[in-house]
Formats: C-alpha cells, sequence, structure tokens
C-alpha cells in the first residue's frame, strides 16, 4: 500500500494510467518528446507547450526526435478545457528555414500577460543534440504576438529548468554540445535576467562534477533557500542535489537524494504541504520498470517509496512538467504534463491533476 508525506487526490484516481488524453499523436503518425513548458501568465490563463515532431524519424526507436516544430494552447479554467492549437511561429519559420529545431522545455512570467519562452535549438534531423545557443523569445500580449528570438547567452547547451523570484528569472543550463558533458566546461550554470527576460547574465555555477550527469530542477524551499537537482545515470536511485541559501551566489550543502523507484529527468515542486517529484523511473538495464513515477517529500531531500502512475513497457517517454496553481478556495492544484508512449519511440500528450487543500 502506496504511503505518501502528505494527503492528496490524484485525478485521473486510477493508478496506473494513461493520464488524461491532451494530444493524441498517434492518429496522425506523428509523436512529441519534450517541449511541455507550462506557464501561467495571468491568474486566469495558463499556456502549454508541446512539439509535434516526425514519428518515423530515428531509427533505434521512431518517433523519438525533435524534428518538428511547437504548439501551444491556453487553458483559461486551470487546464481543464484548452483552446485549439496554434503554432509557435519561430518554431515553424526555423523548421522550414534552418538547420535546426526548436524544443521549449520552460517558459516563466514575471507580470501579467508576460510569457517568457526559453528554446534550444536542435541541429539533429533524427534526435537533437548537438544543441546551439538557447534563445529567449517573449510575448507580453498572452501569446497573440511574440518577439523575435534573441541569445540568451554564448554558451551552447540545453535549458533544464527556470523560476521566478522577486520579479528576477532563474534559468537552469548544463553547457555544452552534448546530452552528456564531454568537456571540462561542460557544466550547469545559472543565469539571471531582470528585466523580464530581455537580458541575462551568467549568475553562478553548480559544485560537483558533471561526468555521466544530466537534466536537472530547481526549487525554492519554504526556508528561502534553494535545491538544485540533476540525474545521475551511474546512479539512478539518487538524484544529486546543491543547497544555497542565496540564490546560487554561494552553496553550503551538497548530497544524495535517495528515490526508491529510480528517477530520470527529474521534475520537483514546492506546493503547500510538501513537495512533489516526477519523472521516469530510470532508463539504464532491464530488469527494473521504466515508468512514469511521482513521489512526495517534506524537505524536497527525503522522498517516500513512489507511486506508479502510468506504466508501459516502453522506455523512451515520461519528458514532463508540472505547474503549481493556487485556487481560489486556498487549496492547490498540480497540472503534470507528460510524454505516454504508444510504442516504442511515439508518445502521445497525456495531463494528470493533483490536487491538495
Amino acid at each position: 500500500m502506496y504511503k505518501s508525506c502528505f494527503e492528496f487526490k490524484l485525478t485521473p484516481k486510477e493508478v496506473p494510467s494513461m493520464g488524461i488524453m491532451y494530444v493524441d499523436h498517434e492518429k496522425n503518425g506523428r509523436s512529441g518528446h519534450l517541449s511541455h513548458a507550462l506557464v501561467r501568465y495571468r491568474k486566469d490563463a495558463i499556456m502549454s507547450f508541446y512539439s509535434n515532431c516526425s514519428g518515423k524519424r530515428n531509427k533505434w526507436a521512431p518517433g523519438h526526435n525533435g524534428f518538428g516544430w511547437l504548439e501551444y494552447r491556453k487553458s483559461f479554467d486551470n487546464g481543464l478545457t484548452w483552446t485549439d492549437p496554434e503554432v509557435f511561429k519561430y518554431s515553424w519559420d526555423s523548421f522550414l528555414n534552418e538547420p535546426f529545431t526548436v524544443s521549449c522545455e520552460k517558459a516563466v512570467s514575471t507580470q501579467e500577460n508576460e510569457i517568457v519562452a526559453l528554446c534550444i535549438r536542435n541541429v539533429n534531423p533524427n534526435g537533437w543534440e548537438p544543441y546551439l545557443e538557447p534563445v529567449v523569445v517573449r510575448s507580453e500580449d498572452g501569446g497573440d504576438t511574440w518577439s523575435e528570438p534573441a541569445l540568451m547567452c554564448d554558451k551552447k547547451g540545453r535549458i533544464y529548468d527556470a523560476i521566478v523570484k522577486d520579479g528576477v528569472i532563474y534559468v537552469l543550463m548544463l553547457a555544452g554540445e552534448d546530452f552528456w558533458p564531454k568537456n571540462p566546461e561542460d557544466r550547469y550554470f545559472i543565469y539571471r535576467s531582470e528585466d523580464h527576460g530581455k537580458t541575462f547574465v551568467l549568475h553562478s555555477e553548480l559544485p560537483g562534477d558533471t561526468a555521466g550527469k544530466s537534466y536537472g530542477s530547481m526549487v525554492i524551499r519554504e526556508d528561502g533557500s534553494l535545491v538544485c537537482y540533476n540525474y545521475n545515470s551511474n546512479d539512478e536511485f539518487n538524484m544529486d542535489y546543491h543547497v544555497s541559501c542565496d540564490m546560487g551566489k554561494t552553496w553550503s550543502e551538497s548530497g544524495k537524494s535517495y528515490c526508491a523507484k529510480r528517477i530520470r529527468n527529474p521534475q520537483v515542486c514546492r506546493v503547500k504541504s510538501g513537495y512533489l517529484l516526477h519523472g521516469r523511473s530510470g532508463c539504464n538495464g532491464t530488469e527494473l520498470p521504466m515508468n512514469f513515477v511521482l513521489y512526495t517529500s517534506l524537505d524536497g531531500i527525503h522522498w517516500d517509496e513512489g507511486l506508479f502512475i502510468c506504466e508501459h513497457k516502453t522506455a523512451t517517454a515520461y519528458y514532463s512538467n508540472n505547474l503549481v496553481m493556487d485556487m481560489d478556495d486556498g487549496s492547490q492544484r498540480v497540472l503534470i504534463q507528460s510524454s505516454v508512449p504508444y510504442s516504442k519511440g511515439g508518445v502521445n500528450i497525456s495531463h494528470w491533476f493533483v490536487d491538495i487543500k
């Protein structure tokens, strides 16, 4: 019997399930890994990005690629219903005219109707990496119009998370052209913007080595401390974590955060009762399941035994993201968006809700 660290209501209530169908790529022979950026840009409005990519590219797992473009939809009732899809123009223009495709795993907002989309650029038409320098595309009218793309920094790499505190945007990026760090300069960096995402400066560098490390997540805990996490391919039961009490200027603690059902591509968020973590339950080997797992914690370091909320034999899904929404009655609703498999490499997009009183 699963025992969480605090009470919550999961929708769908059936466990495991394939979630609430959000984008049915299977019917069109398409796929949609990565690019699950979620942002609340007004009290009554949220935006969800997703990718619309080839269902055939990548011989190892057809559909596991970024060869396509991005679309987004809006919701004005906290994710219950959604508008028709709109094509993210920058990604479409890049797909047609540039030697790269565009993904967007994170987006943030610092003021009403503002959306700051943090985009990565992928050179490989049958996958993603090598990566180019990330770019920022902004909207000040809730996504009705978008700015021209602007380089976020001069380092090549992939953006893994972004958060806002006191109007300042903090972005976690793993520098390097490849998914796995290969050079000494391929490290985790935090970039900062104090002008609504118009410009960014290098804020800090995370401690520790990066050999065999990838993915990443950030959370600001109740005491104001910042925790940064990353995946360790050499130990899928333990995330690396680093704690800072001054938003990443200095680091006071580093350690291992144990996950009983393993974790890959961790996504962490703080809620009123504690912390949620979700992602794929590992990837290495075939003796352990590779499902979509949800954990809870009271401190963001020590997690419960985990709950498989989606199960499937394939191992190439469950790129995910979350959005915490404060409700009018004082409760919270967390929207979780994830790719879910319909074949070895082909994925649809599904939603789950976590409600916390």
